[in-house]
């Protein structure tokens, strides 16, 4: 696959054999109008500005932060942003890379992808939460946060999306980039592991976990 900063500004669009490329920019920019027109929980409109001030208290990486927040402001540069941005992509490049099934976007890559969906139910599973999934990013982290109960438990969750998403992107820069095959199993574990660490570091529990302990089933309950 081609190296996405490498393509050329002037390169011209190439409609393929189907005309798929163009099926593709028609539904990235009736997608676009549909949130801005009907959905005010949108990443492109976050009414809440409690969520975005949200992230700077979360007891996280500085770096993981500074993505949470360039998700919800929307401003990471997948396919659909870049397109905005001028830069041409071919129909391949737009596609996601996790399921080839969708033009990537900041919703699709964070929720919507299958394989995406799948890491975050069995999040959910290890969590010991359950709740439908919404459709954009801003309204799932409204969400995420507030399945446990207390000020301490709603840090925990912020600093735990944080987290997930962190590992998501990065997994999906792999995909992309290297060709890395998508792992479910690997991806949480690495979320398992990276949390862990996270909350190790910036003390976060009042209660002691080992790692073994960490990694078992119905974590949130325990911590209430």
């Amino acid at each position: 696959m081609t190296n996405l900063g490498s393509v050329p500004i002037e390169k011209k669009w190439g409609l393929g054999d189907r005309g798929g490329l163009g099926i593709i920019l028609a539904e990235l920019q009736t997608n676009k109008k549909r949130k801005l027109g009907r959905d005010n929980t949108s990443t492109f409109v976050i009414r809440n500005r409690e969520a975005l001030a949200k992230i700077w208290d979360a007891p996280a990486p500085h770096k993981a932060k500074v993505c949470a927040w360039r998700i919800l402001r929307s401003r990471l540069p997948t396919c659909d942003n870049l397109w905005k941005r001028k830069v041409k992509l071919n129909e391949e490049e737009m596609m996601c890379n996790a399921c080839f099934h969708s033009p990537e976007s900041i919703d699709h890559v964070f929720l919507a992808c299958p394989k995406t969906g799948l890491v975050w139910d069995e999040v959910q599973k290890w969590l010991g939460s359950s709740s439908v999934r919404p459709r954009h990013i801003s309204s799932h982290f409204e969400m995420f946060t507030k399945l446990g109960r207390g000020k301490n438990c709603d840090k925990f969750l912020e600093a735990m999306w944080m987290c997930i998403t962190w590992v998501l992107w990065k997994q999906r820069n792999a995909s992309r980039f290297d060709g890395k095959a998508w792992n479910i199993k690997g991806t949480l574990m690495e979320i398992k592991a990276r949390s862990w660490s996270w909350f190790k570091e910036f003390k976060t529990l009042e209660k002691d976990f080992d790692f073994c302990n960490w990694c078992s089933f119905d974590l949130l309950p325990k911590l209430l």
